[in-house]
């Protein structure tokens, strides 16, 4: 790259030890000799704000959200699926740029000589990474490899999306390296069609990686932990509480059983187990795990804490989970992450304490004013306060944002409830608005964030847990 972008990387830098990245190794942006640290006190890494536990368009954990797109009428012609999330980490050196995006398994890589505009797509991915703002990648499903060093699928950004302006990136025909064998490159495509939400899409390449040939240990882990992703939006995201969700969260549990054995350095493995045992009523379980992720892993003290608080509050007990948050922002000064604001803020709103809540959400959206969560949130407080135009405004602005993170998604039953709940509160607001503008209603508060809140009873089926098939 040329000297202009080790310059911006350098102006980058104050605005990005704000908040560091969530899940990368190191927590760095580099430009060749230039290092961006992301540090928090004492020099912890802090997380990025877009990766919300407990956060998706329908139920899990925030982050990234993705598509693909079907438009194409003709069957040769490539599919172009989509993903977004905060920059978290990435290098440009050796002619080559590479990045990733927060709460995404995915890796986007390219030849710098292959991009018709380096400096600026290089640009894009700093602001994206020192503001904490989302980018959307377009990139082909049929690019897909495993990168070795990593174990990381990874794909060649056709362009990026920032702020409303796209960025070309490589060729239609470029790819992300050399040909890939057909198993990793199915095995890269499952873990793609995972990051967008097409769970059956990515069970049938797992299927597929299977018979394309051996799986090395590493790619074994990989589609186990692929398979536990799947199975787990499938569970949360298309299935209400009750048994064939549970069944599914039992699959969820024995795969990451078996990844964490077979890969014990992984925290991400007990995370999932951790949020199996939780979601099928196993919280004393659950709060273990939690606990020994931030015992074990010291850099996992944020989340393994967001995680502890987070199940206090699906137990009902909000002042315990309250305690917990503020007793980290006491030790470690997180009130510049989404999270905490949003953790915070959403268990003053089950508090009934509405006032607290709307500085809490605000808070939040000041760090990061492109989470349609925090959006939502305060539309509900805002209408139990009888603010009905700003709860208004808010759940327009958290609708735009959600159609725009969700373009080219799959449609599954989560994405059209989502879609019907959103038409139907918004069509409620303005009534409200035009009979009484200053009465409280509850409209916007009975959303899909709090399906699965509130104590359960512990599964049968966690002791029946064996291995699913395959794999």
């Amino acid at each position: 790259m040329a000297d202009g972008a080790i310059g911006l990387a350098r102006e980058a830098g104050a605005e990005a030890a704000r908040v560091a990245p969530y899940g990368t190794s190191g927590g760095i942006f580099q430009v060749g000799p230039v290092r961006i640290g992301r540090r928090g006190p004492a020099g912890r890494r802090l997380p990025t704000p877009l990766r919300v536990a407990g956060w998706t368009l329908a139920a899990v954990a925030a982050g990234a959200c993705g598509g693909v797109s079907r438009a194409a009428e003709s069957a040769s012609a490539p599919v172009i699926a989509t993903s977004a999330g905060v920059v978290a980490d990435g290098a440009v050196g050796h002619g080559v740029l590479w990045f990733t995006l927060s709460g995404a398994d995915l890796r986007f890589s390219a030849p710098t000589a292959s991009l018709p505009q380096p400096e600026a797509f290089f640009a894009a991915l700093k602001m994206s990474a020192g503001a904490t703002r989302s980018i959307i990648v377009h990139y082909r499903l049929d690019s897909g490899s495993i990168y070795g060093p990593t174990s990381a699928a990874t794909f060649a950004p056709q362009d990026i999306v920032y702020d409303g302006h796209a960025i070309a990136g490589v060729t239609p025909s470029g790819s992300a390296g050399p040909p890939a064998e057909l198993h990793e490159a199915a095995l890269a495509r499952a873990i793609a069609l995972t990051d967008t939400g097409d769970d059956a899409g990515a069970r049938t390449a797992l299927n597929d990686a299977q018979a394309g040939g051996v799986l090395t240990p590493a790619l074994r882990i990989l589609a186990l932990k692929t398979r536990a992703a799947a199975d787990e939006h499938e569970a949360t995201a298309d299935h209400p509480p009750g048994p064939d969700r549970d069944r599914l969260l039992v699959a969820v549990l024995a795969d990451a059983r078996r990844w964490s054995q077979a890969d014990p350095d992984d925290p991400q493995a007990c995370y999932r187990l951790a949020g199996a045992l939780r979601d099928l009523g196993a919280y004393d379980a659950a709060l273990a795990e939690y606990q020994a992720i931030g015992s074990r892993w010291p850099d996992e003290w944020f989340w393994s804490t967001i995680r502890i608080a987070a199940t206090r509050r699906i137990m009902g007990d909000y002042p315990q989970a309250l305690k917990i948050l503020d007793e980290m922002d006491r030790l470690h000064d997180v009130k510049t992450t989404m999270p905490f604001h949003y953790h915070r803020g959403w268990t003053l709103r089950l508090m009934g304490r509405m006032a607290e809540a709307t500085r809490e959400f605000t808070a939040g959206i000041a760090v990061q004013p492109d989470f349609h969560g925090a959006f939502m949130q305060r539309a509900c407080v805002l209408a139990r306060q009888g603010r009905i135009g700003d709860a208004l405004a808010d759940l327009q602005t958290a609708l735009a944002l959600q159609k725009t993170y969700a373009e080219g998604r799959p449609v599954t039953p989560a994405l059209q409830m989502n879609e019907a709940w959103g038409a139907a509160v918004l069509a409620d607001l303005r009534s409200a608005a035009a009979a009484s503008p200053a009465r409280p209603v509850d409209a916007p508060c009975h959303g899909y964030w709090d399906e699965g809140e509130g104590r359960r009873e512990r599964s049968a089926l966690i002791d029946a847990v064996g291995a699913p098939a395959g794999l």
